[in-house]
Protein backbone atom coordinates (compact mmCIF):
# COMPACT_ATOMS: atom_id res chain seq x y z
CA UNK A 1 0.00 0.00 0.00
CA UNK A 2 1.25 3.35 -0.91
CA UNK A 3 2.46 5.66 1.67
CA UNK A 4 2.03 9.44 1.53
CA UNK A 5 2.08 12.36 4.15
CA UNK A 6 -0.57 14.77 5.44
CA UNK A 7 -1.81 17.99 4.56
CA UNK A 8 0.67 21.15 5.47
CA UNK A 9 -2.22 23.35 5.98
CA UNK A 10 -2.72 21.43 9.15
CA UNK A 11 0.65 23.26 10.36
CA UNK A 12 -0.69 26.77 9.16
CA UNK A 13 0.03 29.85 11.73
CA UNK A 14 -2.43 32.40 10.66
CA UNK A 15 -4.27 33.10 13.52
CA UNK A 16 -6.99 35.85 10.77
CA UNK A 17 -7.83 32.48 9.10
CA UNK A 18 -9.48 30.57 12.05
CA UNK A 19 -10.48 27.77 9.48
CA UNK A 20 -9.09 26.56 6.16
CA UNK A 21 -10.69 23.69 4.38
CA UNK A 22 -9.11 21.53 2.12
CA UNK A 23 -9.56 18.86 -0.31
CA UNK A 24 -7.48 16.20 -1.93
CA UNK A 25 -7.96 13.15 -4.45
CA UNK A 26 -6.17 10.04 -3.85
CA UNK A 27 -6.88 7.45 -6.36
CA UNK A 28 -4.52 4.31 -5.68
CA UNK A 29 -4.91 2.09 -1.75
CA UNK A 30 -3.15 4.11 0.45
CA UNK A 31 -2.00 5.06 3.75
CA UNK A 32 -1.07 8.20 6.31
CA UNK A 33 1.26 6.83 8.89
CA UNK A 34 1.04 8.04 12.61
CA UNK A 35 1.24 12.25 12.50
CA UNK A 36 -0.35 15.22 14.42
CA UNK A 37 -1.27 18.48 13.26
CA UNK A 38 -0.65 21.96 15.14
CA UNK A 39 -4.35 22.31 14.05
CA UNK A 40 -7.32 20.90 15.03
CA UNK A 41 -8.56 18.60 11.99
CA UNK A 42 -12.13 17.72 10.87
CA UNK A 43 -11.70 15.38 8.44
CA UNK A 44 -14.36 13.03 5.91
CA UNK A 45 -14.41 12.05 2.16
CA UNK A 46 -16.82 13.25 -0.38
CA UNK A 47 -16.07 10.02 -2.38
CA UNK A 48 -15.04 6.45 -0.79
CA UNK A 49 -14.45 5.96 2.88
CA UNK A 50 -11.10 6.00 5.41
CA UNK A 51 -9.97 4.42 8.65
CA UNK A 52 -8.78 7.42 11.02
CA UNK A 53 -7.20 5.43 14.25
CA UNK A 54 -6.96 8.08 17.08
CA UNK A 55 -5.41 6.29 20.32
CA UNK A 56 -7.16 3.10 20.82
CA UNK A 57 -10.10 3.68 18.63
CA UNK A 58 -10.71 3.14 14.69
CA UNK A 59 -13.26 5.25 12.86
CA UNK A 60 -14.49 4.08 9.87
CA UNK A 61 -15.05 7.67 7.79
CA UNK A 62 -17.31 8.58 5.02
CA UNK A 63 -19.62 11.03 3.43
CA UNK A 64 -22.16 10.61 6.35
CA UNK A 65 -19.20 10.04 9.32
CA UNK A 66 -16.51 12.64 9.76
CA UNK A 67 -14.00 12.87 12.61
CA UNK A 68 -12.73 15.54 14.94
CA UNK A 69 -8.95 15.07 15.85
CA UNK A 70 -8.34 17.88 18.03
CA UNK A 71 -4.71 19.68 17.66
CA UNK A 72 -1.33 17.54 18.66
CA UNK A 73 -3.07 14.42 18.78
CA UNK A 74 -1.68 11.17 16.85
CA UNK A 75 -3.50 10.13 14.05
CA UNK A 76 -3.15 7.50 11.50
CA UNK A 77 -5.08 7.09 8.04
CA UNK A 78 -5.77 3.97 6.07
CA UNK A 79 -7.47 3.72 2.40
CA UNK A 80 -7.38 -0.02 1.66
CA UNK A 81 -9.58 0.62 -1.71
CA UNK A 82 -8.27 3.90 -3.28
CA UNK A 83 -10.38 6.43 -5.19
CA UNK A 84 -10.81 8.70 -1.70
CA UNK A 85 -11.95 12.47 -2.31
CA UNK A 86 -10.29 13.90 1.15
CA UNK A 87 -12.21 16.98 2.83
CA UNK A 88 -10.42 18.58 5.56
CA UNK A 89 -11.24 21.29 8.06
CA UNK A 90 -8.05 22.38 9.70
CA UNK A 91 -9.17 24.94 12.98
CA UNK A 92 -7.05 26.95 14.55
CA UNK A 93 -7.40 27.19 18.78
CA UNK A 94 -11.16 26.54 19.95
CA UNK A 95 -12.37 28.14 16.93
CA UNK A 96 -15.34 25.98 17.65
CA UNK A 97 -17.71 24.06 20.30
CA UNK A 98 -16.61 20.60 18.92
CA UNK A 99 -15.62 18.67 21.55
CA UNK A 100 -12.07 18.89 23.29
CA UNK A 101 -11.98 14.55 23.15
CA UNK A 102 -12.59 14.77 19.22
CA UNK A 103 -15.08 11.75 18.31
CA UNK A 104 -17.09 10.91 15.35
CA UNK A 105 -20.01 13.48 13.97
CA UNK A 106 -22.71 13.71 11.75
CA UNK A 107 -22.58 15.25 8.35
CA UNK A 108 -25.30 17.92 7.04
CA UNK A 109 -25.50 18.22 3.22
CA UNK A 110 -25.69 21.84 3.89
CA UNK A 111 -21.83 21.59 5.49
CA UNK A 112 -20.86 19.55 2.92
CA UNK A 113 -22.02 21.85 0.17
CA UNK A 114 -20.20 24.46 1.82
CA UNK A 115 -17.03 22.85 2.41
CA UNK A 116 -17.33 21.77 -1.36
CA UNK A 117 -17.10 25.82 -2.02
CA UNK A 118 -14.55 26.74 0.56
CA UNK A 119 -11.82 23.78 -1.13
CA UNK A 120 -11.78 25.74 -3.78
CA UNK A 121 -10.03 28.76 -2.61
CA UNK A 122 -8.35 26.95 0.56
CA UNK A 123 -6.41 29.64 2.21
CA UNK A 124 -6.36 32.21 -0.24
CA UNK A 125 -8.64 34.77 1.11
CA UNK A 126 -8.74 37.70 3.15
CA UNK A 127 -10.29 38.76 6.81
CA UNK A 128 -14.06 40.59 5.82
CA UNK A 129 -13.73 39.03 2.16
CA UNK A 130 -17.12 37.24 0.79
CA UNK A 131 -14.89 33.75 1.74
CA UNK A 132 -14.24 34.50 5.26
CA UNK A 133 -17.64 35.55 5.99
CA UNK A 134 -18.41 31.87 3.94
CA UNK A 135 -15.82 29.72 7.05
CA UNK A 136 -17.88 32.06 9.70
CA UNK A 137 -21.17 29.88 8.44
CA UNK A 138 -18.82 26.61 8.01
CA UNK A 139 -17.85 27.74 11.62
CA UNK A 140 -21.51 27.81 12.64
CA UNK A 141 -22.37 25.00 10.93
CA UNK A 142 -19.73 22.69 13.25
CA UNK A 143 -20.65 24.48 16.28
CA UNK A 144 -24.10 22.79 16.12
CA UNK A 145 -23.52 19.25 14.67
CA UNK A 146 -24.37 16.63 16.19
CA UNK A 147 -22.52 13.09 17.56
CA UNK A 148 -22.68 10.27 14.89
CA UNK A 149 -25.98 8.14 14.50
CA UNK A 150 -24.46 5.36 13.34
CA UNK A 151 -20.62 5.51 14.27
CA UNK A 152 -18.63 2.25 12.89
CA UNK A 153 -15.53 1.71 15.10
CA UNK A 154 -12.51 -0.80 13.11
CA UNK A 155 -11.38 -3.06 15.71
CA UNK A 156 -7.65 -3.16 15.95
CA UNK A 157 -7.64 -7.15 16.81
CA UNK A 158 -6.37 -8.68 13.80
CA UNK A 159 -8.95 -11.43 13.57
CA UNK A 160 -11.61 -9.27 13.73
CA UNK A 161 -9.93 -6.24 11.49
CA UNK A 162 -9.79 -9.13 9.17
CA UNK A 163 -13.46 -9.65 9.04
CA UNK A 164 -14.06 -6.19 9.36
CA UNK A 165 -11.95 -5.33 6.36
CA UNK A 166 -13.58 -7.61 4.08
CA UNK A 167 -17.31 -6.46 5.21
CA UNK A 168 -16.33 -2.95 4.57
CA UNK A 169 -15.51 -4.21 1.35
CA UNK A 170 -18.04 -6.29 0.52
CA UNK A 171 -20.90 -5.22 2.97
CA UNK A 172 -23.27 -8.07 1.31
CA UNK A 173 -21.05 -10.73 2.16
CA UNK A 174 -23.39 -12.63 4.98
CA UNK A 175 -21.41 -15.46 6.57
CA UNK A 176 -22.24 -15.92 10.03
CA UNK A 177 -20.07 -15.57 12.60
CA UNK A 178 -19.24 -19.50 12.95
CA UNK A 179 -18.13 -19.17 9.17
CA UNK A 180 -15.64 -16.34 9.85
CA UNK A 181 -14.16 -18.23 12.76
CA UNK A 182 -12.87 -21.45 10.70
CA UNK A 183 -11.15 -18.81 8.56
CA UNK A 184 -9.60 -16.65 10.99
CA UNK A 185 -8.94 -19.45 13.39
CA UNK A 186 -10.67 -18.49 16.68
CA UNK A 187 -13.83 -19.87 18.33
CA UNK A 188 -17.08 -18.42 17.42
CA UNK A 189 -17.58 -17.39 21.34
CA UNK A 190 -14.13 -15.88 21.43
CA UNK A 191 -14.95 -13.48 18.62
CA UNK A 192 -18.68 -12.88 19.73
CA UNK A 193 -16.85 -11.57 23.11
CA UNK A 194 -14.27 -9.41 21.32
CA UNK A 195 -16.89 -7.61 19.14
CA UNK A 196 -18.40 -6.56 21.81
CA UNK A 197 -15.21 -4.99 23.90
CA UNK A 198 -13.88 -3.68 20.79
CA UNK A 199 -16.53 -1.95 19.07
CA UNK A 200 -19.46 -1.83 22.14
CA UNK A 201 -21.99 -4.04 19.89
CA UNK A 202 -22.03 -7.72 18.62
CA UNK A 203 -21.14 -8.86 14.99
CA UNK A 204 -24.70 -8.66 13.69
CA UNK A 205 -25.09 -5.49 15.06
CA UNK A 206 -21.98 -3.83 13.55
CA UNK A 207 -22.80 -5.43 10.21
CA UNK A 208 -26.26 -3.78 10.21
CA UNK A 209 -25.10 -0.42 11.34
CA UNK A 210 -22.14 -0.87 8.23
CA UNK A 211 -24.98 -1.91 5.82
CA UNK A 212 -27.26 1.39 6.62
CA UNK A 213 -24.13 3.75 6.71
CA UNK A 214 -23.49 1.99 3.27
CA UNK A 215 -27.48 2.41 2.04
CA UNK A 216 -27.58 6.31 3.46
CA UNK A 217 -24.57 7.35 1.23
CA UNK A 218 -26.32 5.68 -1.48
CA UNK A 219 -29.47 7.02 -1.13
CA UNK A 220 -28.71 10.22 -0.84
CA UNK A 221 -26.49 10.31 -3.97
CA UNK A 222 -29.51 9.36 -5.76
CA UNK A 223 -29.58 5.50 -5.58
CA UNK A 224 -32.51 3.21 -5.36
CA UNK A 225 -33.45 1.39 -2.33
CA UNK A 226 -34.49 -2.24 -4.56
CA UNK A 227 -31.17 -1.66 -6.13
CA UNK A 228 -29.68 -1.07 -2.17
CA UNK A 229 -31.13 -4.18 -0.92
CA UNK A 230 -29.70 -6.87 -3.70
CA UNK A 231 -26.18 -5.07 -2.95
CA UNK A 232 -26.24 -5.02 0.30
CA UNK A 233 -26.75 -8.71 0.46
CA UNK A 234 -31.12 -8.33 1.49
CA UNK A 235 -33.64 -10.74 0.34
CA UNK A 236 -36.07 -7.41 -0.41
CA UNK A 237 -36.47 -3.88 -0.29
CA UNK A 238 -38.99 -4.30 3.06
CA UNK A 239 -35.78 -6.32 4.58
CA UNK A 240 -33.90 -3.67 4.32
CA UNK A 241 -36.22 -1.26 5.32
CA UNK A 242 -37.17 -2.94 8.57
CA UNK A 243 -33.12 -2.85 9.52
CA UNK A 244 -33.02 0.77 9.18
CA UNK A 245 -35.82 1.58 10.95
CA UNK A 246 -34.56 -0.42 13.91
CA UNK A 247 -31.40 1.37 14.04
CA UNK A 248 -32.43 5.09 12.76
CA UNK A 249 -36.36 4.79 14.40
CA UNK A 250 -37.57 5.93 10.90
CA UNK A 251 -38.20 4.26 7.71
CA UNK A 252 -35.91 5.07 4.98
CA UNK A 253 -38.35 7.90 2.98
CA UNK A 254 -39.20 9.69 6.54
CA UNK A 255 -35.22 10.02 7.08
CA UNK A 256 -34.54 11.54 3.84
CA UNK A 257 -37.85 13.99 4.44
CA UNK A 258 -36.85 15.21 7.75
Amino acid sequence: MQVITGSSQGDLSDFQRQLVATSAWVKEPHRIDRHQHRRAQFLYCEVGSLQVKTGSRQWLVNANTAIYIPAGVGHEVAAPAGGIAYRSIYLEGDSCALSAAGGAFQLTPLLRALVNEAAQFAEDFTPQSPEARLMAVIQDQLSILSPALLPVLVPSDRRLNSICQQLIENPADDRTLDQWSRLVGASTRTLSRLFVRHTGVNFVEWRQRLRVNYAIRRMADGESLSSLSHALGYASTSALAIVFKRILGVTPSHYFRR
